[in-house]
Formats: C-alpha cells, sequence, structure tokens
C-alpha cells in the first residue's frame, strides 16, 4: 500500500509530519502534527489512519457538516 501525502495544515497552512512511537514490543502508535502551529491528530494505530484523519477536512454548511 503506497503511504498518502499529507495535507498542509487546515490552521496554518504549515507542513505537516508523521509521528510513529513503539508503545511496547507488540503496539505502535502514530499521529500527524504541523511543524508550524504544532496542532496534532489523536494517535492511531496506523499510519494510515492518521493520515487520513490528517487529511480529512470538514466544512460546516447551516447545521449540516460535510467533508470537503
Amino acid at each position: 500500500m503506497s503511504e498518502e501525502k499529507l495535507r498542509r495544515c487546515p490552521f496554518c497552512g504549515g507542513e505537516a509530519k508523521l509521528y510513529s512511537r513503539a508503545v511496547d514490543w507488540l503496539l505502535s502508535e502514530h499521529l500527524v502534527r504541523c511543524k508550524k502551529c504544532h496542532c496534532i491528530t489523536d494517535t492511531y494505530d496506523t499510519k494510515e489512519e492518521a493520515t487520513e484523519a490528517w487529511n480529512k477536512r470538514v466544512a460546516d454548511v447551516g447545521k449540516t457538516s460535510i467533508i470537503v
């Protein structure tokens, strides 16, 4: 599976970076953080989940949220 490119930060336009760390010998956790304003995602079990969460954009239209 090819890795998806991280989009720029939705708040400041800064470059994003994927961080990973081993929790123990079986588990690792992954998150994405903006290099400029330091906003971050939650932690995820896979790099793909963290990337998908970062790249997801939500716009409010009236009382309904839509993914952009």
